[in-house]
Parts: structure tokens; sequence; C-alpha cells
């Protein structure tokens, strides 16, 4: 166990509620600069940890809810990957309305971490004196620096909020009014914090093996097409599948289950018809598939999260062999079973589809 003084955590900063300071107009809000957060959070002084500090912008302004797409993805994950061998840990501070998501998409790209990425802000601003911002800030550091020393190893993408530690790929933002906000869609949490002790369910960590690098693998920018079976109405579904042409998928959820599609659901038929070669990701885990050749995607039920999902399969894989591995499998625990031993695994197919070339020869 590391001696608390010799810890090392970064806090990068990149904006939201949490920052924001008020403005002339009566309940307006600015962003805020970093140092007037830690002038508005005192208890920072007292930590025992060596905590540095770093901005994160994008075109030299800090991050807002519009600006989470797959180019911030990018730089995010690559800054992460390339400091996460600095530090113990990593808690980025970000704004509430895209932290699940956000932290669902750098839970893919971030393979192997070997400390704890911890997501935090707060629906108050730290400002205010009522403000949810310095505990879940102080809580988040907390969780990064006695990850592997006073509690087990959380050696992945997590959101602290509201006393609790929820898995990147399960978070999602349920309230825009309470100060709880967030929830794991169907998963408890993974951990809780209350008056200063840090109670993790170790029934719910997984064990990451250490003898694996670090892998950095990035969202690339795809066109997926989300179809809401059960809450779209069927001219919209027709529409936007008489214009499937230039998609490279198509993702079925809010799926039917007294009533599961069959061969001749309009849905089906349409898809047969106007979207014959497209990939389809059908993400649901209670009912079948109709047609043997969509690719069941396991995620937990929540539109973000399964969007993430999809577009990380769509970046990783090169055929639709390995599409089929990664959207079934259980990848960064968004789904059920044992964690795939992603890269490895992708290296034995390769390798097993380059024999028959290389016999030929």
């Amino acid at each position: 166990m590391k001696q608390p003084s010799e810890r090392k955590i970064l806090v990068l900063y990149t904006g939201g509620t949490i920052g924001m300071t008020p403005t002339n107009l009566k309940g307006g809000l600015k962003p805020g600069s970093m140092e007037m957060l830690q002038k508005n959070i005192p208890q920072l002084e007292e930590l025992p940890y060596q905590v540095d500090w770093s901005e994160f912008k994008l075109e030299d302004r800090f991050i807002d809810s519009s600006d989470a797409n797959i180019e911030l993805y990018q730089f995010l994950g690559e800054k992460i990957a390339t400091e996460q061998q600095n530090y113990d840990g990593i808690v980025v501070v970000f704004g509430t309305d895209t932290m699940g998501p956000s932290a669902g998409a750098l839970s893919y790209e971030l393979q192997g971490l070997k400390g704890p990425v911890v997501f935090t802000g707060s629906m108050i601003p730290a400002v205010e004196e009522e403000s949810d911002g310095p505990r879940n800030l102080l809580d988040a550091i907390e969780v990064a620096a006695q990850s592997g020393n006073e509690i087990p190893s959380i050696n992945e993408v997590t959101v602290c909020f509201a006393g609790r530690l929820f898995r990147g790929v399960h978070t999602r933002k349920f309230s825009a009014s309470y100060v709880d906000a967030m929830d794991g869609v169907t998963e408890e949490p993974i951990a809780t914090l209350y008056r200063g002790e840090i109670h993790v369910d170790e029934d719910r960590l997984f064990t990451f093996r250490k003898d694996t690098e670090v892998e950095f693998h990035p969202l690339e920018q795809k066109n997926i097409l989300p179809i809401g079976v059960c809450f779209e109405s069927v001219n919209s579904i027709q529409s936007k599948l008489e214009s499937a042409a230039d998609v490279d998928a198509i993702v079925l959820f809010d799926l039917p289950h007294e009533q599961p599609l069959n061969a001749e659901s309009k849905v089906v038929r349409w898809i047969r018809e106007y979207a014959p070669d497209k990939t389809v990701f059908f993400a649901d885990t209670m009912t079948e598939p109709p047609n043997t050749e969509w690719i069941k995607l396991q995620c937990v039920p929540d539109f973000q999260q399964i969007m993430i999902k999809a577009n990380y399969v769509l970046s990783r894989a090169k055929d639709k062999d390995e599409m089929r591995l990664l959207a079934e499998s259980n990848l960064r625990g968004e789904g059920k079973g044992e964690l795939l031993c992603e890269s490895e695994r992708l290296i034995e197919m390769r390798k097993e589809r380059e024999l028959p070339s290389l016999t030929k020869r």
C-alpha cells in the first residue's frame, strides 16, 4: 500500500455546471475557470495526496454538452491514455448532461487501464452554498486515490455522483432537477460513499489482467441509424429505412417483448426491402433477432449507451465476424458473463483468416 503522500492524482477540468459562475443577468451562469473552482472548494487543500490539475479544452474553450461527440472522445481518450502512466488515478470534471455516454465512450476506448478514471461534476455550481459539487469532487478524488490501497483496485472508467460510484458503461442522467441525478439504468452502483467511508461491492468488480498493456482504440465517425421500434410511428420507421442507403449500420432498440419481431413484422420486411445489405444491431437481451444475419448487441437498455457500444464495435471490428464477437460479448461490464479478452481474441481471429491465404502461396 502506498502512503497517501505518495499517491499522485490528476484532475482534468473540462468545465460543466460545477465550475460555473454567476453573470450580471439574474439567474445567469457562465463557464468558470479551474482556479475559481479550486478556490470555491477549500477542502482540496486538506487532501493528503499529490493532486495535479490540468485544463482540457477544445478550440480554446471548455466542453459544453453539445461538444460531447466523437472528436471529443478521441482527444480526451488520447489525453488519458498518455497521462495514466504518470498517475495513480485520474478524475475528469465534466458536465452532467452527457456524462454517462462520455464515460461509456472512454470505457470502450481505453482497454487495460492500470488505474481508475473517475468522472464527476455537479447539478449546482460550486460557487453556491448548497452545491453538491464539493462532495462529488472530493469523493471522486478519494476513489481515485484509495483504489488499490484502502479499497480494491477499480481500474476502469466510472462515474462518482451523489455518494454512488457507477460503471461508466452503465451510467445515465435520469433527472434534471435532483442532485442524485445519475443512476446505473438496471445496474446497482459498484461502490457507495458515506461519511468518509467507501464501501465497495466486490462481487460487482471484474478482475483485470495485469500483464496487458494499456490500449487506446479511438471511436470513429460512423453513420448509425437508430430505430426505436415501439415508440416510433410506422410511417417514421418506413421513412427512415427508405433513406438508409448511406448508413453504416442500423440499431433496433426499444423492442417489443409480448409480441416479438418475426419475419413478417413490418420493420423486418422494410429492412429486407430497403436495406438488405446493412449491418443490423438488435439491442435486446430478452428476445432473439428474427434474422440470423442480424447481430445481437449486449448492452444496458439506455439509448445513449447502446449507440456508444454500436459505434465502438463498428470502429474496432474489421469484418462482420469481429462485429458479432464484440457486440455479443461483455467488453467493459456492460453485459453479463466474463469479460472478453478482446485484443487476444481479435488477433487469433485475424491469424486464422490469414492461414488459408498463406497456405495457397
